[in-house]
Parts: structure tokens; sequence; C-alpha cells
């Protein structure tokens, strides 16, 4: 019998060490193919080229790219029913609002991360 299939989770993040952390914290539980993006425009060709089956995305990135990433997402036939994990670095409330601006109901997580919390969100979602 071949290996059970890892799931694929695309990490949109501005920050390097964030990324990697996230990365290698994700990989070493062994259950997951793990793929980095730094913004807007790499999260858009990772989504095509590693069709993930979850996203982790930090809704700040410079210049509103995070919000794009996840309007595209959203109003793509290829993409729309990715689930999305939103985190920020920003304070919670100020994020919350945006995200109700912009009809945005995914679930959200503060830098730095509970990564209990984080994983056990990642395992509900992917079914893992």
């Amino acid at each position: 019998m071949g290996e059970e299939q890892k799931k694929k989770i695309l990490v949109v993040e501005d920050n390097p060490s964030a990324g990697d952390i996230l990365k290698m914290t994700l990989e070493d539980i062994g259950l997951y193919e793990t793929f980095l993006a730094s913004d807007a425009m790499q999260a858009g060709i990772a989504t095509q080229r590693h069709k993930p089956d979850l996203v982790i995305l930090d809704i700040m990135l410079p210049a509103g790219g995070g919000i794009a990433v996840y309007n595209r997402m959203k109003q793509s036939a290829l993409t729309k029913d990715i689930p999305i994990i939103i985190t920020t670095a920003t304070p919670v409330e100020k994020v919350k609002e945006l995200m109700k601006t912009d009809n945005i109901r995914e679930p959200l997580f503060k830098k730095p991360y509970d990564m209990e919390k984080l994983l056990a969100e990642i395992r509900r979602i992917l079914g893992t």
C-alpha cells in the first residue's frame, strides 16, 4: 500500500521567519505538504500550481494584498471552495472590522499563534 496523500497547505505570509516556522511545524507533523508565498502575486501562482486543500492567509499583506488574494480566490470557480484561515499581527478588533466590511467569515488567528489552537483548526478543516 502506498503512503496516503498528504494534504496541501499554502501559507501566505510576508514575514519570512513566521512563514518558515509555520511551514516547518506543519511538515514535522507528517500529514501536510506546505508551500510558501510572500505576496499576492506569489499566492495566485502557488494556488494555481499546487491546488492547496487549505490556505493560511496573512490578511494584512502590503498594499491590501491579503484582501485581494481572498477576493480573487472566492471569485474564481477553481478556488472558491478552498478553505481559508486568516492570520494577522494587527490588533484583532481592527481586523474583525475589516473582515466584517469585506464580508469575510473565515477563522481568525492572531500572531504569534496559539499553535495548539491553530493546529486543531487545521485538523478540523482538513479532517486529519
